[in-house]
């Protein structure tokens, strides 16, 4: 029974929740527990300095972490020095930023994981790729060196190294999206046309803008070494391995989804929509509320 005075408890397919305040996030969040039908993990990669679901700092997935939970979402975390692994049809894998390269036995690990369908987000930090460049082909993109240079992030007052998106593309994902969305210092993501997943951008920024490759300081565009804009910086790619559609999104920014940036413009709602989507639940998408509480 009720423990607690105001508080009430939600009954939804034989299965009940607790709603201790009455707003709008924390319904959501209780609709969206309830409506899971299986459980949901999501493991995080670490080890080789990645954002961590467990650390304050700024670069780290705490604040996530915390919303991922209360959604109702199992969080894990795998570090392969330790011999732990992940089962690819129970949790889906998030590769935040790696600053260290990954050993080549650990790339084999992620490959062999993505050979068995295993479902995954990639932030892409825009220093360094964590030596996933294998990762990269095998996915059928390409992940050019360089920083996102958008000159219509400086209207809001924003460094023109922040990638502003204000539209978004045909997709699950992204449908629901009616906020701008920022992300600070990314890098472009190319389709190489190979391989054997569908390639569908999520984000594409920058259309007077390019992809600097000689440093953000006084930055100018250089013909002939910089790459023109628009830049794609954040893309879904599906296919089917046996019975199954696997699923894998791609953020050419580290930064994004960090504690520092989460609650910037759309950002918790964006990340939100892909941790739903990678884990199969398309249909809790689109019920995230429209302005958020937390």
């Amino acid at each position: 029974g009720v423990s607690v005075n105001g508080e009430l408890i939600i009954s939804l397919g034989g299965r009940s929740d607790r709603l201790k305040s009455l707003n709008e996030q924390d319904l959501t969040n209780l609709l969206m527990r309830l409506m899971r039908t299986s459980q949901r993990s999501v493991t995080a990669l670490t080890g080789h300095g990645e954002g961590d679901f467990a650390r304050q700092g700024g670069k780290d997935l705490s604040d996530l972490a915390k919303k991922l939970s209360n959604k109702g979402f199992q969080l894990d975390v795998l570090n392969f020095a330790s011999g732990d692994d992940i089962d690819p049809n129970e949790s889906a894998l998030i590769i935040s930023a790696p600053t260290v390269a990954l050993l080549p036995g650990e790339v084999k690990r992620v490959q062999r994981h993505l050979d068995n369908g295993l479902n995954m987000l990639w932030l892409v930090d825009h220093n360094s790729t964590g030596g996933l460049d294998q990762i990269a082909d095998y996915l059928g993109i390409k992940l050019p060196e360089g920083i996102v240079i958008d000159p219509s992030a400086r209207v809001q007052r924003l460094p023109a190294s922040f990638a502003l998106a204000q539209s978004y593309g045909d997709h699950a994902i992204t449908k629901p999206m009616s906020v701008n969305t920022v992300f600070p210092y990314s890098r472009g993501i190319l389709d190489k046309g190979s391989g054997s997943f569908s390639f569908t951008p999520l984000v594409e920024v920058a259309p007077d803008g390019w992809i600097e490759t000689g440093g953000v300081k006084n930055a100018t565009y250089d013909e002939a070494r910089d790459i023109k804009g628009p830049a794609i910086i954040a893309a879904a790619l599906e296919r089917e391995i046996g019975e199954k559609r696997q699923r894998v999104v791609v953020v050419g920014s580290g930064r994004v989804f960090s504690n520092e940036y989460l609650a910037s413009l759309g950002n918790a709602d964006l990340v939100s929509n892909i941790v739903n989507w990678i884990s199969g639940d398309d249909s809790l998408i689109s019920i995230e509320p429209k302005i958020r509480m937390d």
